[in-house]
């Protein structure tokens, strides 16, 4: 029944953005009109196949088959490289990249089929099928609740791209594109962090409620964490790293400095909001969500016009924080220890120091040695610098340290027995 309307929702939307893509790049965006047909095909692939992975992954999730999901995503991003490497020395054009997307997705949608039986019956009853379109209404009244927000979300994290479509040239808005692709990579460990954060958090709110808060606050605080040493030492060695593609991309550097430390807010708002799904709060994050939207689009088209490629970075960074801004209370209402207690100052400190030094120190080695050098040894030195800070200012409380203990007793015993 979900799967049912996941698709003809999907359709829809799809059908809408079809037609507002081949409007807005024929007419107000006329230098993209050439690329009207890859972009329907590319909605059409996502309908039938990115969307049913999607759905089946949602299934693999709920029941945390994380390994499962580890295998066929490895397949699945192996089987594009090698597709689009064949298709792009043979045609040469956006269409290998097209067609090497939806073909991995393709691959992907039948390793997840096969992963789906030991847990899902494929062939289902016709009376129990319409017992579960019967439950659909209270699952679609909940995603009315949480769709707009995520909605809304997609809106302010994309706006960046039209605004400086309309403000900028053709090489801002390339350079705008790399670094935000260079920052939205990081966004798939967010992704795979809240596909298991979920079901834990549902599974422990009745029952364990101090494994409840350790569950979401530990998520948030590892996320902020691991997320902000790439943002350290890629936003300290920017200006090297987008030299690589080329001396036009260099106007990107500023923004993918912003941008990376977006990503490890969107992870932070993401176990947020994680939370309140949990709790069965999804209106409050829609309405997070809207905040943040206001701020990422209100700001985004002065700043664009001030501050270039850089302004829709710093917009969309500010819109996180008002985002998070209104999520914290309410997951302060959830908690049964205060935040405080469960996050204590000294790590949240531990973390900016951290940050400040990985990205001074790689910033440092980046603009003094030549290129690519200064880049690669900019991140390598950032990276130690960022663990060593952190470590030192006691960003790991003695629950962290016991975990870690306990991942070396975990390998030393598989050595032991495998030996």
């Amino acid at each position: 029944a979900v799967f049912a309307f996941s698709f003809t929702l999907s359709a829809v939307v799809g059908g809408v953005a079809i037609a507002l893509v081949a409007y807005l790049f024929s007419g107000p965006i006329d230098k993209y009109s050439d690329l009207i047909w890859p972009a329907t095909v590319q909605m059409l692939g996502y309908v039938l196949v990115t969307n049913t992975c999607w759905n089946t992954d949602s299934v693999l999730s709920s029941f945390r088959q994380g390994r499962a999901l580890f295998w066929i995503r490895l397949v699945q991003a192996l089987s594009f490289f090698a597709i689009a490497v064949a298709l792009g020395l043979a045609w040469g054009t956006v269409w290998g990249l097209i067609w090497a997307t939806i073909g991995s997705w393709s691959i992907g949608l039948a390793h997840r089929v096969w992963a789906l039986r030991p847990i899902m019956r494929l062939r289902v009853a016709g009376h129990e099928i319409r017992s579960g379109f019967r439950t659909l209404p209270g699952l679609i009244r909940f995603g009315i609740r949480a769709a707009p927000g995520t909605l809304v979300g997609g809106i302010a994290s994309e706006s960046g791209t039209w605004i400086l479509g309309v403000t900028s040239t053709p090489v801002g808005v390339g350079a705008w594109d790399r670094a935000r692709q260079l920052g939205v990579r990081l966004r798939e460990a967010t992704i795979r962090l809240n596909e298991m954060l979920l079901p834990t958090l549902v599974e422990r709110r009745e029952a364990d409620r101090a494994g409840h808060d350790r569950a979401l606050v530990d998520s948030a605080r590892y996320a902020a964490a691991g997320l902000l040493l790439f943002a350290a030492v890629g936003g300290g060695a920017a200006h090297g790293v987008m030299d690589i593609f080329g001396p036009d991309f260099d106007r990107g550097a500023d923004a993918l400095a912003f941008l990376l430390v977006v990503e490890a807010l969107v992870a932070v708002a993401s176990v947020l909001i994680s939370a309140l799904y949990a709790a069965d709060r999804p209106l409050v994050t829609t309405w997070a969500n809207v905040a943040g939207m206001v701020v990422t689009v209100g700001a985004g088209i002065p700043l664009a016009q001030s501050m270039g490629v850089t302004g829709p970075a710093v917009a969309l960074l500010a819109g996180e924080i008002v985002l998070i801004a209104v999520l914290l209370p309410f997951i302060a209402r959830e908690l049964a220890a205060p935040l405080r207690v469960l996050w204590p100052i000294r790590c949240l400190a531990a973390i900016v120091l951290a940050f400040t030094a990985g990205f001074v120190v790689a910033r440092i080695v980046d603009q003094t040695l030549p290129e690519p050098l200064g880049a690669i040894l900019g991140i390598i030195a950032g990276a130690i610098a960022y663990v060593a800070v952190f470590v030192a200012g006691g960003g790991l409380l003695p629950r962290d340290r016991h975990r870690i203990a306990g991942v070396f007793t975990r390998i030393r015993q598989r050595r032991a027995s495998a030996s």
